[in-house]
């Protein structure tokens, strides 16, 4: 059995974090690497050929022997040029009992028997943009009687869009209200959004008082009222005009 001597060249790859299938390194090899370093990966493995190479031995065609110069291979299929270089995927594969050698983009490739294992390159592609974040959804629209009768728990807040027309409800309070008032009704008596354009309303729920005293603000009057398990505030630093 013939035996050909070839130097065995490592490619070193940059540590970097993420799972199997995250991790492509993109590193800087000489014209005189091989693949022999990565039998058995399943991943497909990005490297950088420097400009102005010189070819190498190479065995194959398509499918390459895994001790073939993979920058050599990647110029025999297409994929780069020796004056440029470039970026490329090596693909691992299994060995194959026949190695067919021909010439083409200026290499010769050798033909070869049986061999342990092979690689294919590729184009590397730069992979697309992460999508930019999607914007929240709009809060939800509520009528003007709306309570927060049954919104819990305690601390909790809550965000609501009060569209104009305005239908004002009856509210219990100043400045805690009782949960059975009208939302959109105590925002506006708080000073946080108007009786003619409406607005974003944040609330947050808070224990409920013995008594709610009343009061008459920006054209609301609110009323006297009994204690309840629970109120709400308005969150006014979380407030936005339409």
């Amino acid at each position: 059995m013939r035996v050909r001597t070839v130097p065995l060249v490592l490619l070193t790859i940059a540590c970097v974090s993420g799972t199997p299938s995250e991790v492509r390194a993109q590193v800087e090899i000489s014209w005189s690497s091989n693949a022999r370093s990565y039998r058995g990966r399943s991943e497909p493995i990005t490297v950088v050929c420097p400009p102005g190479g010189r070819a190498q031995p190479v065995w194959g065609s398509d499918v390459y022997t895994d001790d073939s110069s993979v920058c050599t291979a990647a110029v025999h299929a297409g994929v780069i040029t020796f004056a440029t270089g470039g970026t490329i995927v090596i693909e691992m594969r299994p060995g194959r009992n026949g190695y067919p050698g021909n010439r083409r983009n200026g290499v010769a490739s050798s033909p070869w028997e049986a061999w342990e294992a092979s690689f294919t390159v590729s184009p590397y592609v730069e992979p697309p943009p992460p999508e930019p974040p999607r914007p929240p959804p709009p809060p939800p629209l509520i009528g003007w009687d709306r309570t927060a009768v049954g919104l819990a728990p305690n601390g909790r807040r809550f965000t609501f869009r009060c569209r104009p027309p305005a239908v004002p409800a009856t509210v219990r309070g100043t400045d805690t209200y009782a949960w059975d008032s009208s939302i959109c009704t105590a925002a506006v008596h708080a000073g946080v959004i108007t009786l003619a354009a409406g607005g974003t309303v944040t609330i947050e729920m808070r224990p409920g008082t013995e008594r709610y005293a009343g009061s008459n603000r920006n054209g609301i009057t609110s009323i006297n009222g009994d204690g309840t398990i629970l109120g709400f505030v308005m969150v006014r630093d979380a407030q936005r005009r339409p």
